[in-house]
């Protein structure tokens, strides 16, 4: 009887935890079905919200670019300030936007109605700042004479190898004899009054100035033109790229690890950039031992138009002129070369940082203290620029408060 009585037990509590255990692991499964449906729901989600926001953005590149399609033609009102009355009408404006748009279609680019704007309104500035400096100096009295127009005409013409080079470049700015002399004009009577109004304002100790005439002034000056053949720093930075990507194939092959590649690199391209530069050298310097050859066969030699032809260098457009310049204003080399010959005298090849110079001295000259002192002076100001900035700020507002102006440009 006892052992039947277990023998139920028994299977009855077997029963129990085989019905338990399939419980539990149904519960697992369910579980863990679960989480895979709320993972799946979860990658779905962020599936949907990436459609999403790629729509809306293809909808706003649209929206930008229907905008621009629409955007309306730029138009500026007939007169756009008056100063004192006086009108600046559109026209003036329209001549500088259409200058500046040929420069931006020969890069293939369109002006957008933002810049036009911008220019716009920085031009009609700078105008508005003229018609009152106008006002203020008839207000003093203050002109240009007729030989201080001529000095400085004669100045620029200098700049040119002759008269006819003078004349191309009138030509080719649209530009007239005339013209160019109110502009002159109007330079020294604006140098005037910020001389008086502006520059006078600024003290500058009288020791600095005597100072600067001892370190720069007191060898003098000279006026000189020079025909420059430069280094080509574009061919060497040819060569030496060259060099480098040799060295990258030829580690490619070898299998070098990155330090030693950069060891390579340093070393390869140090090497290559003094080959370079020593073949530079050389063919720029052989080309001016040829043309000093020429010189001294010919002493009397055209030497601006020769430089127009032959020289490298930015004052070639100039026929080599470098106008006048004291000596610590060139490098080393260059101005003892220069200062060490007289009048009419042209140099043997000097060689500076830049390539090979013949220089030709035109005239020298040794001014007194008393005679450069206010040249001086003011190069000395104007060196103090935020002094300069806030002199000048201070002048601007009192013309301001002087002349009535009214601009009619809408605020963008």
């Amino acid at each position: 009887m006892n052992y039947k009585l277990t023998k139920i037990l028994l299977t009855a509590l077997l029963a129990v935890t085989v019905l338990t255990s399939c419980t539990q692991t149904d519960s697992k499964k369910e579980g863990s079905t679960k989480s895979v449906k709320e993972l799946r729901n979860k990658i779905k989600a962020k599936k949907d919200a990436a459609k999403d926001l790629k729509k809306d953005g293809k909808k706003a590149l649209e929206k930008v670019k229907k905008e621009v399609k629409k955007e309306e033609p730029f138009v500026l009102p007939a007169v756009l300030a008056k100063v004192n009355g006086k009108e600046i009408k559109k026209e003036v404006i329209e001549k500088e936007l259409v200058k500046i748009e040929m420069q931006y279609k020969k890069f293939k680019q369109k002006l957008t109605n933002r810049q036009r704007d911008s220019i716009a309104r920085r031009k009609l500035q700078s105008i508005i700042d003229g018609e009152m400096m106008d006002l203020y100096a008839a207000e003093l009295g203050v002109k240009a004479t007729d030989k201080e127009i001529d000095e400085k005409l004669t100045l620029i013409k200098k700049r040119f190898p002759s008269e006819a080079d003078f004349t191309k470049m009138l030509a080719k700015n649209n530009d007239t004899v005339e013209n160019l002399r109110k502009n002159i004009a109007k330079g020294i009577i604006t140098n005037k009054v910020l001389d008086k109004d502006v520059y006078s304002q600024i003290k500058i100790d009288p020791a600095k100035v005597k100072k600067y005439y001892d370190e720069n002034y007191k060898e003098g000056e000279v006026k000189a033109r020079h025909i420059l053949f430069k280094l080509d720093q574009t061919a060497i930075s040819k060569k030496v790229a060259e060099a480098k990507a040799k060295i990258e194939e030829d580690a490619k092959t070898k299998k070098v690890d990155e330090k030693e590649l950069k060891k390579l690199i340093a070393e390869g391209t140090k090497k290559a950039r003094e080959a370079a530069t020593k073949e530079i050298k050389a063919k720029a310097k052989a080309k001016a031992v040829a043309l000093l050859k020429e010189i001294k066969k010919n002493p009397k030699v055209d030497f601006a138009k020769l430089a127009t032809e032959k020289s490298e260098g930015p004052s070639k457009s100039r026929g080599g002129d470098l106008g006048w310049f004291a000596k610590k204003r060139m490098v080393p080399p260059f101005a003892n070369a220069a200062f060490a010959l007289k009048k009419g005298e042209i140099s043997d090849i000097v060689e500076t940082r830049f390539g090979f110079h013949i220089i030709k001295v035109e005239d020298k000259k040794v001014k007194t203290f008393e005679e450069m002192k206010e040249k001086i002076e003011r190069d000395l100001k104007m060196r103090n620029r935020s002094e300069v900035m806030n002199k000048m700020n201070e002048f601007k507002s009192k013309l301001k408060s002087k002349y009535k102006v009214e601009t009619y440009l809408k605020n963008k």
